[in-house]
């Protein structure tokens, strides 16, 4: 016969491993969601790739004018 003492640290540390592991699965999806991105269509993509390049021309012309006042 087992000692109860004996059981009792044992289903004390199963319950605890267990508490750990639903943790972490549960740290782990929400992390998941957190990085899920949306999902652009092609056209989004295209509009957002031509906003950044406009973005960036007229960064580059900014620094233009600003040397040519400088």
């Amino acid at each position: 016969m087992t000692n109860p003492n004996d059981q009792n640290a044992l289903d004390f540390v199963r319950a605890k491993n267990k508490d750990k592991l639903y943790e972490a699965t549960l740290k782990e999806v929400q992390e998941n969601q957190k990085e899920k991105r949306p999902e652009w269509s092609l056209t989004e993509l295209k509009v957002s790739h031509e906003n950044h390049t406009l973005d960036n021309e007229v960064s580059n012309i900014i620094k233009e004018v600003r040397k040519l006042d400088g």
